[in-house]
């Protein structure tokens, strides 16, 4: 009985994890805003896909977001395909856009001119962020990040149950033993899975900056605007939970280390080309 339930809870926790990948098209309404795709976006999209060689790029739908980040869901090779959503910010030219979009950071209504201009991107920064999305469909990262709480559960539930049979005699130690196996499996699953989303985050960063020098540039400028952003609404909006900011570091590595390790791209990359 045990193990069937084990195996349904393992499996339900699976589900959750695979089903915005499995069905895109039913999350995307939820996020989509109504800005056209312009046909420049859709010439760098196809672009960025034959230069990371993704198969079935016709699979994969293109739409604009109503957050200030890009996102992908599902995978080219998947029966419902795949969803690229780009951040509304590819399509502020003027500040003027930026008012008319009726952005909000939060609860934050923007009204600063110096955080309206922040908000314009360039065509390098915007050519990034969808490499960088499409580099992590390329690379089937949705996978591992789905399994890991499965994986964790399954393992845990094992030497959970284990804890009543070599601790039968005594109450206090299986009590107690139990509850190690909780800490450390927690512990456990979240370490590995914040290496996990650090090294996919990372890798999709070299891999967008390796396409063309350009990229490289526009990165470096979008991890300054995320900079930006931070800095600008952390000092004038009320300041986050303790707990909140840690989750966001578990969740997605610093903006700082993404950024000095484009900086460090850059300069190899200008050492290699001085002695040539």
């Amino acid at each position: 009985m045990r193990v069937i339930a084990t195996s349904a809870i393992a499996t339900g926790l699976l589900t959750y994890q695979l089903y915005p990948h499995l069905f895109p098209n039913r999350i995307r309404p939820k996020h989509m805003t109504g800005f056209p795709i312009m046909q420049e976006t859709m010439a760098s999209f196809k672009e960025i896909c034959q230069k990371l060689d993704i198969d079935h790029s016709d699979k994969v739908k293109v739409y604009v977001d109503k957050s200030l980040t890009a996102g992908n869901l599902g995978n080219s090779w998947l029966p419902n395909g795949a969803i690229l959503s780009l951040p509304c910010t590819i399509y502020f030219k003027t500040v003027n856009d930026v008012i008319y979009s009726r952005i909000t950071f939060g609860n934050q209504k923007i009204e600063r001119e110096d955080l309206l201009k922040s908000f314009i991107t360039s065509a390098n920064c915007n050519n990034f962020q969808m490499a960088h999305e499409l580099s992590h469909l390329k690379l089937n990262d949705f996978i591992p990040r789905s399994i890991v709480m499965p994986t964790f559960y399954i393992i845990a539930s094992g030497v959970y149950s284990l804890c009543n049979k070599f601790f039968l005699g005594s109450t206090l130690l299986r009590g107690l033993s139990k509850a190690a196996v909780i800490a450390v499996a927690i512990g456990c699953f979240v370490a590995t899975n914040s290496y996990i989303i650090y090294r996919q985050e990372y890798r999709a960063d070299h891999t967008a900056a390796s396409i063309d020098p350009t990229y490289l540039i526009g990165g470096i400028e979008l991890m300054h605007k995320y900079l930006d952003w931070e800095n600008k609404f952390n000092k004038n909006g009320p300041s986050k939970p303790f707990l909140t900011v840690m989750l966001k570091r578990l969740s997605h590595p610093p903006v700082e280390r993404r950024l000095q390790r484009l900086l460090d791209m850059q300069e190899q990359r200008a050492i290699a080309d001085s002695k040539n």
